[in-house]
């Protein structure tokens, strides 16, 4: 809230928290706005002082950051040179490629390949979900996956999450290669997904020849199109608004921009501690920071007074309400 750094780390060895007096000297006296907090409070995730790391995929990502700043710090010891830390855009690279879609079918890249060779081990089974999602379809609601993976990924995802066929007994419809946030504000067209005989369950592409679908009268039996755009998705059900409602774990790829739409939001964040929670003020400890000196702290808060933190401040203005786990609402 009041754009200074409250907590840092410097690699990701435990004497690499740094105090006080450490985080003013990188970042400026706690009483400063930091130069970058401009961008980050405006939703920026890339920039030239800084890059936010806040999707699951991003964690490990932060984790290799983390250790490779401890390794140019160890080369530069022992070269006796000041240390280097232009690597972030090599490994942001590497990670794309390993995560690229094609690499599913492909088995490159490491990570798709030993997730499909022991899946349970990457993916946890959630048969009370699953159970829900259904109830969810018999009351008459309308229940739709919108992911930017391939449609192989996400058939395979869901398969082992939900179990077989959970693709039309679990859904209206998935929507694959979205590639949110542009999905909400965009207006491309619905497409029809080709599976592939050779390879049914993994070689899965957009079909060459496929048309548009726009809005056609019934979902296809495949209950899987691709790309799109949240308004193709509003004029397939006939909902807009808060007739919709979302969850998403991206505060900036799915949260914000959804919000943004007029959609009913949920943020799904691990850091809230298992609960469901309406009122932000009683979220977690993820979301607070001791305020600057002079600062005042938030109103509702805990005796120990505390300020906002950015990504706290992101999820307050965008998320309706928040969870830790969508087992949650399912229990």
């Amino acid at each position: 809230e009041t754009g200074a750094v409250a907590r840092a780390r410097h690699g990701a060895r435990a004497a690499g928290t740094l105090d006080a007096g450490a985080i003013a000297a990188r970042y400026g006296a706690p009483s400063c706005r930091w130069r970058a907090a401009d961008a980050l409070l405006a939703g920026a995730t890339r920039g030239d002082l800084c890059w936010a790391l806040t999707t699951g995929y991003d964690t490990g990502l932060s984790q290799l950051f983390a250790r490779l700043v401890d390794l140019a710090d160890a080369r530069a010891a022992a070269d006796r040179v000041p240390a280097c830390y232009d690597f972030h855009e090599d490994l942001y690279a590497a990670v794309s490629s390993a995560f690229r879609q094609p690499a599913f079918a492909a088995g490159t890249g490491g990570f798709f390949s030993a997730l499909r060779a022991n899946p349970h081990a990457y993916i946890q089974p959630r048969p009370r979900v699953a159970a829900w999602l259904r109830r969810l379809r018999a009351q008459g609601l309308r229940v739709c996956i919108v992911t930017n993976s391939h449609a192989d990924f996400a058939r395979f995802t869901m398969r082992t999450a939900f179990g077989e066929g959970s693709e039309a007994a679990c859904c209206d419809l998935i929507v694959a290669d979205a590639r949110k946030p542009a999905f909400f504000a965009g207006d491309s067209p619905l497409r029809a997904v080709a599976w592939l005989p050779a390879h049914p369950d993994t070689a899965i592409r957009e079909s060459a020849a496929a048309e548009p679908l726009g809005a056609p009268p019934g979902l296809p039996c495949e209950h899987m199109l691709a790309g799109g755009s949240a308004s193709a998705v509003e004029a397939l059900f006939g909902l807009r608004g808060e007739a919709i409602a979302f969850f998403g774990d991206s505060c900036f790829g799915e949260v914000v921009p959804a919000r943004r739409r007029g959609w009913w939001t949920t943020a799904v964040v691990e850091e809230a501690d298992g609960g469901v929670f309406v009122e932000p003020l009683e979220w977690g400890g993820s979301f607070w920071s001791a305020p600057p000196p002079g600062a005042e702290p938030c109103p509702g808060t805990s005796p120990a007074a505390r300020a906002q933190s950015w990504l706290g401040s992101a999820f307050k203005a965008s998320a309706h309400a928040l969870i830790a786990d969508i087992d949650a609402l399912a229990r």
